[in-house]
């Protein structure tokens, strides 16, 4: 019988297929790495997210402490502390506004650019010092001028702007502006704000690039000085230790031995770090000593190895400049180096035109006693001088060029048949052409000009030198040359009132003498003159016609 239990067939076991387990080995191994370098991708990803979350947010932050130091160019205060280049001022402004490494970024700038101004001559900087002071007075006198409801009056510092800008162009010019590119208006409180606030920087920039300058000076006179003592303190030990060698010689210290006063010679302070000089000496000296002792005394002998000696330590000398007089001195004259070469370059720039505005400005003084009194710097009072002198002679040379040729053109309309004859064509060209130069200036005079200026370039262009000058074109000729007195006689007046915001008093200020101009003393004299003629008076002052 059977036994249920027993298998009727069997199976035989297999061994694993190496093939099949290494490929399964593989795909999990390669499962395993693909999601390695996906884990990895993930974290390289959010690592370049928050790399670029982090510039996102610098650039943000530099942004805002752009903006936040743009914004205190509208504080004057703020801007000449920050210009001042003091470290203690620049965090005042700057700490807990702006980055750490902005205000340091700033502090940097700053310092760089004081130290470019300080390159300057000092009589470069002091002339940029006073200039700005000149335009820093005229910027707060404009200032001054308020609404009712304490803003600045654009209306009235407009008006005075083109004015004063034309006026301080040599100030502007000094300072490196060019006064065509200062804006001729303003319009909001912000723009006047930032202007103020450049001129307070500028200023704060020159004052410590001043300050610096000087303080390198009185370094460089304590180096000088620290030198010239070091080298007298030298040259005292150097003589002492010969007056020591040369007095053991004379007492016959070591006199039978060349060895012991070889080493004194070493030993002396001179020679210090110099031991083949140091040998050259003592065999200078012992070789002098013992040829005077063959011939002479003992005392004779010493002064002559004194001497061999000395020779050689002031050859020396000459290659240590740190303890050479020569060197002292020139040490002693990097200051005023500066100094005698900025007066040089004055000298050779003083000319004929520079004494001519000297004698200018001493007959202006005179026509016009105490009117610059009032102005206490003597720099400022002498360039308001020179600009008062200068408006007086445009304002003279204007006016005599068309005096003449209206006195000549009133005599020609009067009958005098010589007169037009001496009225060169030329003559009224020239006021023709001055017209079209100052045609805008001129028609803010009058509304005529324009349309006279039109009129005399078709008629004039067509005559010739000699040609008798119709009575038409004297007549247009003679408005013209009107036109142009009333617009000199205005810019005279825009000139004295620019000298009165910088503290002449203009009351005391005569006005020149014109050659030609009529001087009136009775109403048949007064009747007699054209329309829109000049004339003076008694009183020494000056007329026009209506």
């Amino acid at each position: 019988m059977i036994d249920p239990n027993i298998a009727l067939a069997t199976q035989t076991p297999k061994p694993l297929d190496p093939i099949a387990s290494i490929s399964g080995l593989m795909s999990l191994r390669d499962l395993g790495s693909q999601i390695a370098l996906r884990n990895a991708q993930t974290q390289q990803a959010s690592q370049v997210a928050a790399e670029n979350a982090a510039l996102a947010e610098q650039k943000n932050r530099d942004l805002a402490d752009q903006n936040t130091i743009q914004g205190l160019e509208k504080d004057p205060g703020a801007y000449a502390d920050i210009h001042s280049g003091d470290p203690a001022k620049i965090g005042q402004r700057l700490g807990g506004l702006v980055q750490p490494k902005t205000v340091q970024a700033v502090q940097d700038y700053v310092n760089k650019q004081i130290e470019q101004k300080a390159t300057l001559d000092t009589s470069t900087l002091k002339n940029q010092q006073d200039a700005h002071g000149v335009v820093a007075k005229t910027v707060d006198s404009l200032d001054q001028m308020k609404a009712a409801d304490g803003t600045p009056d654009f209306d009235r510092i407009n008006e005075q702007l083109p004015n004063a800008i034309q006026s301080l162009a040599p100030e502007l010019r000094i300072l490196g502006i060019d006064p065509a590119q200062v804006a001729k208006s303003i319009h909001t409180e912000d723009d006047w704000n930032v202007i103020k606030g450049r001129v307070a920087g500028l200023g704060a920039l020159t004052d410590t690039a001043l300050a610096r300058k000087g303080e390198n000076a009185k370094a460089l006179q304590a180096q000088a000085a620290a030198t010239e003592s070091t080298a007298k303190g030298a040259e005292a030990q150097a003589n002492a230790d010969l007056a020591s060698y040369k007095l053991n010689l004379m007492k016959g210290a070591g006199q039978g031995d060349p060895a012991a006063r070889a080493a004194q010679v070493k030993g002396m302070s001179i020679f210090a770090g110099h031991p083949q000089e140091a040998q050259d000496a003592a065999d200078a000296g012992e070789a002098a000593y013992q040829a005077a002792l063959k011939s002479s005394d003992p005392t004779t002998a010493a002064d002559k190895a004194q001497a061999a000696v000395k020779d050689v330590a002031d050859r020396l000398r000459a290659f240590s400049p740190g303890v050479t007089a020569g060197k002292v001195n020139e040490a002693k004259v990097m200051i005023p180096v500066e100094a005698q070469a900025a007066a040089a370059k004055a000298n050779a720039e003083i000319g004929p035109h520079v004494n001519e505005q000297v004698q200018t400005q001493q007959r202006l003084a005179a026509l016009s006693p105490d009117a610059f009194a009032g102005i206490v710097n003597a720099s400022e009072r002498n360039q308001v001088m020179s600009d008062a002198a200068k408006t007086q002679k445009d304002y003279s040379d204007a006016l005599n060029k068309t005096q003449t040729l209206l006195s000549t053109i009133n005599a020609a309309q009067k009958g005098n048949k010589a007169a037009p004859a001496i009225i060169p064509i030329e003559q009224v060209q020239s006021v023709l052409s001055n017209g079209r130069v100052n045609r805008q200036e001129l028609q803010a005079v009058s509304s005529n000009a324009g349309s006279i200026i039109d009129r005399l370039e078709g008629k004039v262009n067509g005559l010739v030198s000699g040609q008798p000058i119709p009575a038409d074109i004297l007549r247009d000729t003679a408005s013209l040359a009107s036109i142009q007195q009333q617009a000199a006689q205005r810019s005279y007046q825009t000139g004295l009132s620019n000298l009165k915001m910088r503290g002449a008093d203009i009351s005391k200020i005569s006005p020149p003498p014109i050659a030609g101009m009529p001087h009136v003393t009775s109403k048949a004299q007064f009747d007699a003159l054209p329309s829109g003629t000049l004339y003076t008076e008694d009183d020494g002052n000056q007329y026009r016609k209506p």
